[in-house]
């Protein structure tokens, strides 16, 4: 029979290993590195907050005013760092708690030291991760960026100082709840085990197994909907075939592989009901006419948008855009057409919008009779021998916003109540002709 004390002895590793599954799991809403950026317009600092699986801004704006910053100096966007670790942040988690449950079950000691190897090696990963990333940003920079720095390095803890500006980074809850973790998980694996009878952790219960069922819940995608047809209709057509969208709603998202014109008469509509892009064109040769295109996703790091184009020749026309972050994000894709559309962005504070248009390296694109309302800017980077006419872009910060894009034509625009209207940076032989601005309302005031 077993004494009085033995009972307590054998469960207390099957408590640390329950305690660390619940940390593990809080883990995942904290932050586990701080980055904090001060200038002199920056005086309260911009701040951008690391979690295991995704980074956010400390403010609603601050992520999109550092890329902005990290633009002129040539530095990756930081969307665009560390992708595949984010995707496989949650799968590593589940991992680890794999590992915890190897660590209270087994029966000697050198398997559970093992199992708990992965969670002490974790937090270790996670700053070698952060600090290769760094050094990459501050090494890897365009050539063409307007700005042209010396060498520099970002420490991955503590301060540095670039031109104008300083930063500081360090870590935040997030990292000492995670080693929290790994010592939980050291002590768990080193206390001896009892050999009278398996501890109870073995049981399938227990606020280790309830906070691991949790995560799984909140990573499950919501539930798959109904096939509209519309999916159907593509896969079925050849190239160059012309399909006629069926009246009511489609949920995205929707990719469209093959050179075909899809048309809605604007009674279609493509909802992507709050996730991610709406539509995405990988053939060439694709026409969009009369769709409207709405419920995009709210993520400036994944650029949700209405429409992606990828492949040259797309023609975008008569299309009604709502409730999208970007609208038509078009990305080399030469000779694309966006004409006769209205846009209209998301009700978010205008740092933290995106842009309606956005050409990027997209020779000979033509933008025509298009209506662009509460959006951040019109872009066209990179880009030449392009005409933009007889739009309104209205309620924006720079209702156009031309980077590296030459010989490009730009007349009969209105321009209407834009922190600046339009913004000509490091472009050559631009024409401006017949364009109206007014009420332009930033600090400048300034039209053009």
């Amino acid at each position: 029979m077993d004494t009085p004390t033995a009972s307590p002895r054998r469960r207390l590793p099957a408590a640390l290993g329950i305690a660390a599954a619940v940390l593990l799991a809080a883990s995942m809403a904290l932050p586990y590195w701080r980055a904090r950026l001060f200038a002199p317009q920056y005086r309260d600092g911009l701040g951008v907050l690391m979690y295991a699986w995704r980074v956010t801004g400390a403010a609603e704006y601050d992520l999109g005013q550092i890329d902005l910053l990290n633009h002129y100096i040539g530095m990756a966007s930081l969307g665009e760092l560390a992708v595949w670790e984010r995707r496989l942040a949650i799968p590593g988690i589940l991992f680890l708690f794999a590992c915890l449950v190897a660590v209270v079950r087994s029966r000697s000691l050198l398997p559970r030291l093992a199992a708990a190897s992965p969670l002490v090696a974790f937090p270790a990963i996670f700053v070698a991760d952060l600090a290769f990333w760094l050094k990459h940003a501050s090494t890897h920079l365009e050539s063409t960026a307007p700005l042209k720095l010396p060498p520099f390095a970002i420490p991955v803890w503590g301060t540095c100082t670039i031109a104008q500006f300083r930063s500081e980074m360090g870590p935040t809850w997030g990292f000492y709840v995670v080693l929290a973790v790994a010592a939980l998980a050291v002590a768990s694996a080193a206390w001896p085990r009892a050999s009278v009878a398996p501890p109870p952790a073995a049981k399938p219960s227990g606020p280790g197994v309830a906070a691991l069922g949790l995560l799984l819940v909140w990573l499950l995608p919501p539930a798959a909907r109904a096939d509209s047809g519309l999916v159907a209709l593509l896969a079925a057509a050849p190239p160059g075939a012309v399909i006629e969208a069926p009246d009511g709603v489609a949920d995205g998202p929707l990719v469209v592989d093959r050179p075909v014109t899809l048309r809605g008469h604007g009674r279609a509509v493509v909802d992507g009901h709050g996730q991610g892009t709406v539509i995405r064109v990988t053939a060439p040769g694709v026409t969009l006419d009369g769709l409207v295109i709405r419920g995009s996703g709210e993520s400036l790091l994944t650029e949700d948008a209405g429409v992606r184009v990828e492949a040259p020749g797309t023609l975008i026309q008569s299309c009604r855009f709502e409730d999208v972050l970007f609208g038509a994000f078009l990305s080399d894709a030469p000779g694309v057409r966006v004409e006769d559309c209205r846009f209209r962005g998301k009700p978010l504070d205008s740092g933290m919008r995106g842009d309606l248009i956005r050409i990027w390296k997209c020779d000979q694109a033509i933008v025509r009779g298009n209506t662009l309302d509460g959006g951040r800017d019109a872009v066209m980077w990179f880009s030449a021998g392009c005409l933009v006419e007889g739009n309104a872009m209205r309620n924006g910060r720079y209702g156009l916003h031309f980077m590296y894009t030459n010989d490009t034509i730009v007349r009969r625009n209105v321009f209407e109540d834009n922190s600046v209207g339009f913004y000509i940076m490091y472009s050559s032989r631009v024409t401006v002709a017949d364009n109206r601005f007014t009420g332009q309302r930033g600090p400048s005031g300034a039209g053009l």
